[in-house]
């Protein structure tokens, strides 16, 4: 889905390296989700399921909210 690549890749291109090895590979199980969730999520629509309702998650959701 565009608009999630869009997010997550402006969240990547800024925060990457910023991450320590924890954030990254909890990064990796969220790019594992489905777009649509991911977005849902992201945006509020919906709930983050609570095993993913992480520190990346809150980085990614605040960032989102500041752009």
């Amino acid at each position: 889905m565009q608009e999630t690549d869009i997010l997550l890749g402006a969240f990547a291109k800024r925060n990457i390296g910023d991450l320590s090895d924890g954030q990254l590979d909890r990064l990796e199980v969220l790019l594992d989700q489905n777009d649509n969730d991911l977005y849902d999520w992201i945006s509020g629509r919906s709930p983050v399921p609570p095993e993913l309702d992480d520190d990346v998650m809150k980085l990614i959701k605040s960032f989102n909210n500041c752009v």
